[in-house]
């Protein structure tokens, strides 16, 4: 941590003094296409180190360029590069997604950071007062982190999760970087990006809370584009000079047409708060009228009302939930469904019980209730995967296991849970078992090659077995 943060401190102070003749390097002189995903450029520092890379098209290095680092939960760069990629080709900003940074590690993710900073300064034209971090889950945490720790970044487009667990990683009152959060309305962190939201408001921190229809996945690529236009907003209401693809007018249809779409589904606590958002914002651009009309005509509504209510009663009720199955997860690893005659232990039965109740008020015709229990299936599967990574780390393959089931009852059809569990069996070298679930994850997605298994250390033991060579015939 302060490796990285001595490290960036120098680099981003050389770069405010250093002259354009000083980039007459070897490195600058490399070639990279512009207005096209690189999905692999090694680090010149660390060659163990790697990100994906996007250029805009019309990237010149005579002058300097913002950039935007993005830290993905399981190390692929490519993934949200290709998804902010529109956006930056219309902004102009440079996009770097390490291949390096993952959930479960500090010291692996500001490791990734480190070597980065120091090697996209050294070949790329980038603004110092013009970096930016992002991240989805675990690697939302990052980024945050990265910016506390650095006091260098300008801004944060957070996705699916908040603030990092430990305190002196979180914002403060003297944090100088705006926030923009995303995250779908069936996220398990659902709950939590509105506490940050309000925790920012009162430290005075500029953020905006973008929040779309789906679970716990990256945002699709036309609200990151918004999340960008939102960020240059904020330099173009301070004066700064902007991108000339900017205008204030595209970043307020985005959101009208967000605040549009959302009323005319008749979620109108959701409507509200964006129509609110957008006369904080444009009251010294545009006129209003319009917007005012309808904030007027909402909260004048019965509906409105009785939603505000619904919502407070929902949210009082999933954290009740939460609290059932967090439990429920700290008696699992003392027990490990090891209960002998004690019939007051929860048993596989019983979870499976809790998930089929959840599962069935997912399907209700309610939106609300809805959303509120598949936020409480999305907990439920990404605490099992994420504690089974870890349990899986310490060779520890039976509770790991153990979470894995849960987590794959929750979702059959999960390729990645399948694929989580194939090496789990690999590892034990059941060879019967990793068969099993390789055909899952096919059966899933048929198009997915099987040649990773020749670099996944965890099918060393069951590689070369007949089966598994069959396999990789039949599936190459």
């Amino acid at each position: 941590m302060k490796r990285l943060f001595f490290k960036l401190y120098l680099l981003l102070f050389a770069l405010t003094i250093i002259t354009f003749l000083a980039r007459g390097t070897s490195l600058y002189a490399q070639k990279y296409p512009k207005g096209q995903v690189v999905d692999t450029v090694w680090c010149a520092g660390d060659t163990s180190q790697s990100y994906a890379l996007y250029l805009p098209s019309n990237y010149n290095p005579q002058y300097q360029w913002p950039a935007m680092i993005v830290f993905e939960p399981a190390a692929r760069g490519g993934l949200p590069v290709n998804k902010f990629m529109s956006g930056a080709e219309e902004l102009g900003y440079i996009l770097i997604g390490s291949n390096n940074s993952r959930n479960g590690s500090w010291e692996i993710a500001f490791n990734a950071a480190d070597a980065i900073f120091l090697d996209i300064f050294d070949r790329f034209s980038i603004d110092p007062d013009r970096v930016y971090t992002s991240g989805f889950s675990g690697g939302s945490r990052i980024a945050t982190s990265v910016a506390v720790i650095t006091d260098k970044i300008a801004g944060i487009v957070a996705c699916g999760a908040g603030y990092p667990n430990v305190p002196q990683y979180q914002p403060t009152v003297n944090s100088k970087f705006v926030y923009c959060a995303l995250v779908g309305n069936q996220d398990m962190n659902y709950l939590e990006h509105l506490k940050v939201a309000e925790d920012l408001k009162g430290k005075g921190i500029s953020n905006n809370l973008i929040i779309f229809p789906a679970g716990h996945q990256w945002p699709p690529a036309s609200f990151l584009k918004e999340s960008l236009y939102w960020l240059e907003f904020q330099f173009y209401r301070r004066g700064v000079e902007t991108n000339s693809s900017f205008s204030h007018e595209k970043l307020y249809d985005l959101m009208k047409y967000r605040a549009d779409s959302v009323f005319q589904k008749g979620n109108f606590v959701e409507a509200l708060r964006i129509y609110k958002c957008l006369e904080e914002s444009f009251q010294e651009y545009i006129d209003l009228k319009s917007i005012t009309e309808q904030i007027s005509t909402i909260e004048r509504s019965k509906e409105l009302k009785k939603q505000q209510r619904k919502k407070v009663k929902l949210n009082s009720l999933e954290m009740s939930y939460r609290f059932k199955m967090g439990e429920a997860f700290t008696e699992l690893t003392f027990t490990r469904f090891k209960s002998g005659n004690d019939t007051s232990l929860k048993d596989m039965d019983w979870w499976k019980n809790e998930i089929d109740q959840f599962k069935r008020m997912a399907g209700k015709r309610d939106v609300y209730k809805s959303n509120m229990a598949l936020r409480v299936l999305n907990m439920i599967w990404a605490r099992c995967a994420e504690t089974s990574f870890t349990y899986a780390s310490r060779q520890d393959y039976e509770m790991a296991m153990i979470l894995n089931e849960i987590w794959l009852y929750v979702e059959p059809e999960s390729v990645w849970g399948h694929w989580s569990m194939a090496r789990l069996f690999a590892q034990t070298g059941d060879v019967d078992g990793t068969i099993e679930h390789l055909k899952a994850v096919k059966e899933y997605r048929p198009g997915i090659p099987f040649k990773a298994l020749r670099r996944d250390v965890a099918f060393e033991q069951v590689y070369d077995h007949i089966a598994i060579q069959r396999l990789l015939k039949e599936n190459p």
